[in-house]
């Protein structure tokens, strides 16, 4: 029986170190609502991150006019290959003058006759 006890009083002085060492007597009870409220701000945060990371992203070709089935699937099938599975948009913009605008995410891919004159005015100002 001495033995059975001495090992029981030496785990109880073991948890009391190791609660002492986690639980410094600095913190106030402000304190440890204030890290709790952080702690749950950081775990949502990370929660909507995980969400975002798994999301499917989202392709917007832009066209001055409508494009053909062929078309429509030959980018489809080369955004998929780069970027994987997609949602994909098309919408006209008669504004573009012709060729096309492609975003996924924050890449962008402009190939418009608007923009080529764009940049060609830009090189004969300077």
């Amino acid at each position: 029986m001495k033995v059975t006890n001495k090992v029981y009083q030496n785990r109880e002085r073991l948890s009391l170190s190791v609660e002492a060492e986690t639980e410094p007597d600095h913190l106030t009870i402000r304190n440890q609502h204030a890290i709790s409220r952080r702690r749950s701000a950081v775990v949502t945060r990370l929660k909507s991150l995980r969400h975002h990371a798994h999301a499917v992203p989202a392709a917007k070709i832009e066209t001055a006019g409508a494009l053909s089935g062929n078309l429509k699937a030959r980018v489809r099938a080369d955004l998929v290959q780069i970027y994987g599975p997609l949602r994909i948009s098309f919408v006209e913009m008669p504004t573009l003058f012709g060729g096309m605008r492609i975003t996924v995410g924050n890449d962008l891919y402009y190939g418009s006759v608007r923009g080529t004159l764009a940049v060609l005015e830009d090189k004969l100002r300077d």
